[in-house]
């Protein structure tokens, strides 16, 4: 059903005023437009700065963005729920999200929670996902498919959005195959510096102030806060929790929050699970390191009765007409989705990560 047909017909109004008292949080993983200092247009696609300023000016006339501690106040009890209230995340702490993101994100008074990776903070080293990205794009300037375990890809660097198909095949082949991160990284490390050798560039050649996956530094996470952001935890090393060792999800949870913690002063008392991998001995783990609550990948509102260590979150969709971001966020569209899904029997309920 057309989004447009359901604000023309007073769906979505009547959807929002039923649900007035949910939180609805909202999550992005960078900001970034084309830029002549960059070498290079990213297959993982960041927001546009302007398509963000469209977003946030459609949304503050509809919600109140609230902090991180006011949202969870309100979860936990704590704070009576208010109406229409909306929380913002950043998930994996570029560079941008200071540089692009804040900048237009104060001139709404939005006080985002930006999840940062300890173990990217002033380290020379991209995460893998980006250096795949970089070396793919490279290698198909002279060949036009590529082989990744057992699969053959196909590979058109004059098509974004085959390239884009082609990472993703490889990034959701690679998390299939390996739900082991250790293995996996080790296998993408391999494919990685298969394509660096046959392309004699790639990786190697990228800085590390490429304004596209340049992570935060210590001083960019001062400088967010002084902006009037909140920071939380994304583990130490971006690895999926779920189905480690309790020992070695321990050592992500606490360590990574005990590291901002000496950075910044103050209680690091938010993490996001990384590429949404949680399960009940995730979540009891969150809780003893002593966080206060923690976000997970699923769509959903949030209201007085959800679980404090399992926060829903809306993905801001890449480029959405005004009706259909406001049918997203409101957790509408997933209804529909759910609704479909009973009559059709189809499946898509997953944030991408």
């Amino acid at each position: 059903m057309k989004a447009a047909f359901l604000q023309i017909f007073g769906v979505t109004a009547l959807w929002r005023r039923l649900h007035k008292y949910k939180l609805s949080v909202v999550t992005l993983h960078g900001v970034m437009s084309d830029e002549s200092s960059s070498s290079w247009k990213p297959l993982r696609w960041q927001m546009e700065p302007e398509v963000l300023r469209r977003y946030l000016s459609v949304l503050a006339a509809k919600y109140e963005f609230v902090s991180a501690d006011e949202a969870i106040a309100m979860v936990t009890g704590e704070k009576p729920m208010r109406k229409h209230c909306m929380l913002l995340t950043i998930d994996d702490g570029y560079r941008n999200a200071l540089t692009h993101a804040l900048p237009i994100l104060k001139e709404f008074g939005v006080r985002p929670l930006i999840f940062v990776v300890t173990g990217k903070l002033d380290c020379p080293s991209y995460y893998w996902f980006d250096r795949l990205d970089a070396a793919l794009q490279e290698y198909a300037e002279s060949n036009d498919q590529v082989y990744f375990e057992d699969y053959v890809i196909r590979l058109d660097r004059n098509s974004h959005s085959q390239m884009s198909a082609a990472c993703k095949k490889i990034i959701s082949e690679s998390r299939r195959r390996y739900p082991d991160d250790d293995t996996r990284a080790q296998r993408i490390e391999t494919f990685i510096q298969t394509l660096c050798e046959s392309s004699s560039s790639a990786v190697k050649d990228q800085s590390i102030t490429d304004p596209w996956f340049r992570p935060m530094s210590r001083a960019d996470v001062m400088e967010a806060i002084g902006s009037g952001a909140t920071i939380g935890s994304h583990t130490v090393s971006h690895v999926r929790l779920a189905g480690r060792s309790e020992s070695n999800q321990l050592t992500e949870l606490s360590l990574s929050r005990e590291q901002l913690e000496d950075l910044t002063g103050a209680d690091c008392d938010y993490f996001c699970f990384p590429e949404g991998s949680v399960d009940e001995l995730s979540s009891a783990l969150a809780k003893s390191a002593g966080y206060k609550a923690a976000f997970v990948s699923e769509n959903g509102l949030v209201d007085v009765h959800s679980d404090r260590f399992h926060i829903r979150r809306f993905h801001l969709p890449r480029e959405a007409s005004n009706s259909a971001l406001l049918a997203k966020v409101s957790g509408l569209t997933l209804f529909l989705a759910g609704v479909k899904r009973r009559i059709l029997g189809t499946r898509e309920n997953r944030v991408p990560t």
